[in-house]
């Protein structure tokens, strides 16, 4: 299986709601065996803060 690149998936300046959200939670969680072990941390406090019930949109801003 090949792994798909997020960046090329989800674009910046973008609004994650709903459905939208829950996907871009499994690709992360999906995604988290390619994070370096000294990033594995914040990455996983990330995930958890995003799929807490008291979120229900996410924007991803670009520069």
């Amino acid at each position: 299986m090949e792994l798909r690149k997020l960046s090329d998936y989800y674009l910046t300046n973008e609004t994650f709601s709903g459905n939208k959200l829950s996907q871009l939670i499994l690709d992360l969680k999906q995604y988290q065996s390619n994070i370096p072990n000294h990033n594995q941390n914040d990455y996983q406090k990330f995930i958890s803060k995003i799929s807490s019930s008291k979120v229900s949109s996410v924007h991803i801003a670009g520069d």
